[in-house]
């Protein structure tokens, strides 16, 4: 179109102002060598804020390799033709300072058009002449340019056969109604009717954590939430962050506080439950209802885990001059999408006596094992258990050899969580499930992958390693097991001299208990059955041999001895060899 232009108004060099949708390199590297000088919007793919953007890696066109920020050199590694774009990647990523600021994956890399030199030069232009993208706004992006300048949108129909009715009838300066408001459109001949593409709008639970003035962390997980940014938390009365880790949105709420020394956070009450984990510090907390009587009291310290009643007043308070660390999970997100009136969730009167009944002794803390209710795993009911980080866990095996694990049954509550913890030198097999879960480490230090389903069992080996995610982590870490609506496989590696001890919070109904079914139907635990017998878990002797390789070499970095014994790897095995 620029070219044709150019020759209808027999010129030898043009300048071309474009929407953003025109800013593709190859073309505007095809205009330059036409003496065309385009002037369009970049566009530039979303990044978790959480790493280093591409920006901050630097091409070096004289030996055509890119700088890291730690100082590496990434070289071409490959090409995507498709895309026509040069992959870069360094050996350096593995032992990198940065690493856990750059990528989640295995090794970072950087993808370099083959046309980018023309893109850095319009940007250079636009830069040097912030004029350019304020003429584009009032001609290019729209043919009704006086409604624009008029600061209102103009409908997005282009061309008079294809302008609305509504559209047809005003004089051109008049102000157009925009196209995805009120103003519905019938569908010409067979086109079907709507966008078929929108921006996914907020729920009511992100329009309360926005509301709160404090960060909103999103992205695949956290190494420690220890070294989150904080910010004063008004409702609250300390500082706080938001955690919503992919796959996780809608389905339950997660945030960290931080309550001041020797003091309180403010007294509140909620219609959604809480499970609270005390990351540092120690304290009290009150607990009490309407009714005027005295308050419960309880205490806690480092590694304890309690719940608030459902509706309960509490009130969080810090024994210590040193702040205080709590992490939260709760099932705000539930009942804020659903009611989407918060006076009603903050303020309610009522009292659920099945889930707090006063007794004296509801705060004890209680060690009795039974099995749970549906699958007969070891399921503890209290409503308190003072050191989760430390607790007696029971034989379980379901996940690795030796593997053990206890489902804290607290408050009577509808959020599901267990606690679970692999042996020192050996790591899970890798499973799938739909998305929700996520992985709290409390004790050890290791690293989780997480990969598509749709992939296959082998990515490394089958060249698919960028689709792969890996989160490290220590106490205390998270990682969502499964994002991007789910269905991914993730395998959990321990590589501490401590086992590596993780909580599992999957919030209300999102088991695979509660998935969708006639009630008496017959259900299986199919993540801890091997793919080979109808399950979802890989056996370890069909996986990808690169996660045993790289395993034992990082074990043998941290001087731990593998315990991964050799029989685990032979086709079909039963024992676990111990």
């Amino acid at each position: 179109m620029a070219t044709a232009t150019k020759d209808v108004l027999e010129v030898d060099r043009l300048q071309v102002l474009a929407d953003g949708g025109y800013s593709n390199a190859e073309e505007v590297a095809r205009c330059e060598r036409e003496d065309i000088e385009v002037a369009a919007p970049i566009k530039r793919g979303a990044m978790n804020s959480e790493h280093l953007r591409p920006a901050q890696f630097i091409y070096d066109e004289a030996s055509g390799t890119v700088r890291c920020p730690a100082g590496e050199t990434l070289r071409r590694s490959g090409a995507h033709t498709r895309n026509r774009a040069i992959r870069y990647r360094t050996s350096a990523c593995g032992g990198c300072t940065l690493k856990a600021r750059c990528t989640p994956g295995v090794q970072r890399t950087i993808h370099r058009l083959v046309d980018q030199s023309a893109l850095d030069r319009m940007e250079a232009r636009i830069h040097a002449d912030p004029n350019l993208m304020t003429i584009r706004r009032c001609t290019v992006e729209h043919p009704f340019a006086p409604g624009r300048r008029l600061g209102q949108s103009a409908c997005a129909e282009r061309g008079m056969r294809r302008q609305c009715h509504e559209c047809k009838k005003w004089p051109r300066e008049a102000p157009m109604h925009d196209l995805t408001s009120d103003h519905w459109h019938e569908p010409e001949g067979t086109k079907n009717a709507g966008y078929g593409a929108w921006k996914r709008p907020n729920t009511s639970y992100d329009d309360y954590m926005e509301a709160q003035g404090i960060p909103i962390f999103r992205g695949i997980g956290v190494r420690r939430v220890q070294d989150m940014a904080l910010k004063r938390w008004n409702r609250m009365g300390g500082n706080g962050a938001f955690i919503q880790l992919y796959g996780t949105e809608g389905k339950w709420g997660c945030y960290v506080i931080e309550v001041p020394g020797a003091g309180a956070l403010n007294p509140e009450r909620h219609m959604y439950e809480e499970i609270m984990v005390v990351v540092e510090g120690r304290g009290t907390t009150e607990v009490w209802t309407d009714d005027p009587k005295k308050p419960h009291t309880f205490e806690w310290g480092r590694g304890s885990m309690f719940s608030i009643p459902l509706n309960c007043w509490h009130r969080i308070i810090n024994a210590a001059s040193s702040p205080a660390l709590i992490l939260v999970a709760s099932t705000a997100p539930n009942v804020m999408n659903i009611f989407r009136d918060r006076d009603w969730i903050f303020n309610c009167p009522v009292t659920f006596p099945s889930r707090f009944d006063g007794n004296p002794d509801f705060f004890k803390p209680k060690d009795d094992i039974v099995p749970d209710r549906l699958r007969g795993l070891a399921s503890r009911r209290t409503n308190l258990i003072p050191d989760i980080f430390n607790a007696e866990l029971y034989l379980d095996n379901r996940r690795s050899p030796g593997y053990k694990r206890v489902e804290p049954d607290l408050a009577g509550n509808v959020f599901y969580g267990f606690v679970g913890e692999h042996v020192t030198g050996r790591y899970s097999k890798a499973h799938a499930h739909a998305s929700a879960a996520i992985l709290v480490c409390i004790k050890g230090k290791g690293y989780t992958y997480t990969w598509p389903r749709s992939i296959g069992m082998t990515p490394w080996r089958d060249g698919k390693e960028e689709e792969v995610f890996r989160q490290d982590y220590e106490p205390v870490g998270l990682v969502t097991a499964a994002p991007y609506g789910g269905d991914w496989f993730h395998a959990h590696f321990g590589i501490g001299r401590d086992p590596l001890r993780l909580i599992g919070w999957y919030g209300p109904n999102n088991h695979r208990k509660d998935k969708a079914g006639v009630p008496g139907e017959k259900d299986t635990d199919e993540g801890a059955i091997d793919v080979t017998e109808g399950g979802t878990a890989i056996p370890y002797w069909l996986e990808d041999p690169f996660l045993r390789k790289e395993y034992e070499e990082t074990l043998r970095q941290e001087g731990v001895v593998s315990r991964m014994e050799e029989a685990l790897y032979r086709a079909r095995a039963t024992a676990w060899g111990m």
